[in-house]
């Protein structure tokens, strides 16, 4: 029997930002939840259906970088009891920026550019 009833499905937002939004083709998706998946599961489905996330995201163990920015509601789930295992249910937010570099990486940078680009002195003036 058809029934007119529309079923609900239960979804949260997932905010793109920077890269993300070029890697994705699009400022923002939803995930449908039921109840059983966590923040980490969310992140994993995200780096299957775009392949190129799942480097951004993780290291070569499956563990999520440190500096990947990831927001819950607008708060660091890795703050929360549960970190990246906690639930996510339908009307959260989950918002995503590419991750920064950290100021050391530039000075390093710019540490070997300068010695390449000085001359090393030889002692040896004529």
């Amino acid at each position: 029997m058809i029934r007119g009833d529309i079923l609900a499905i239960k979804t949260m937002k997932i905010d793109l930002y920077s890269s993300l939004r070029n890697i994705a083709g699009c400022k923002s998706l939803t995930f449908t939840v039921d109840g059983s998946h966590s923040l980490l599961d969310v992140l994993n489905h995200l780096a299957q259906e775009f392949p190129a996330l799942q480097i951004m995201f993780f290291d070569q163990h499956g563990n999520l970088y440190d500096q990947m920015p990831v927001f819950l509601n607008g708060r660091n789930p890795r703050l929360l009891p549960e970190g990246l295992h906690t639930r996510v249910v339908e009307a959260d937010i989950l918002s995503l920026f590419t991750p920064i570099a950290s100021g050391k990486i530039n000075v390093e940078v710019l540490h070997q550019a300068r010695s390449v680009d000085t001359p090393q002195e030889s002692g040896n003036e004529t």
